[in-house]
């Protein structure tokens, strides 16, 4: 089964999930979105992060989407780096963005859905590096309050 673990990554902490594709199917998800469905990977300053993964996202290639909940009563800011290792290859994403206070966020649309191996590989690992949440002002608009946009300075 699933272990979430947090460790320590390059001075900053990461949530890793290990064992994420064994092959056969006890891993086989149906298609749906049901809160029994979500598997948690972390709470961290009121928001939830929680995935789903799909063996064949796009009929062929492991793909996984990940959920935010805001559970506070203000607005947050979030960013973070999100990280597949398959056999022979890493690939990493860099996230932003806002949630509202109560708000819930996921999907493609919402640039949370990866197909990150588009040949064939299975995804076995996949870990968050850098997660911030910020706590906004109501009404605060605009972009994140994020210095950078560079994943290489996310810790």
């Amino acid at each position: 089964m699933m272990n979430v673990r947090i460790r320590r990554s390059f001075g900053g902490v990461m949530a890793f999930l290990a064992g994420f594709a064994v092959a056969g199917p006890l891993l086989a998800q149906p298609r749906t979105a049901g809160e029994w469905a979500w598997k948690p990977i972390l709470m961290h300053e009121g928001v939830r992060f929680e995935y789903l993964f799909y063996p064949a996202a796009d009929n062929f290639n492991n793909g996984v989407v990940v959920k935010l909940t805001n559970t506070n009563d203000h607005p947050v800011a979030y960013r973070f780096t999100i990280i597949f290792r398959a056999e022979g290859a890493t690939h990493e994403e860099y996230v932003e963005g806002r949630l509202a206070a109560r708000e819930i966020r996921t999907g493609d649309a919402a640039g949370l859905f990866w197909v990150p191996f588009r040949d064939g590989r299975s995804i076995g690992e996949v870990g968050l590096r850098g997660f911030r949440v910020t706590p906004l002002p109501e009404g605060a608009g605009g972009r994140t309050p994020f210095e950078t946009r560079n994943p290489e300075s996310v810790h």
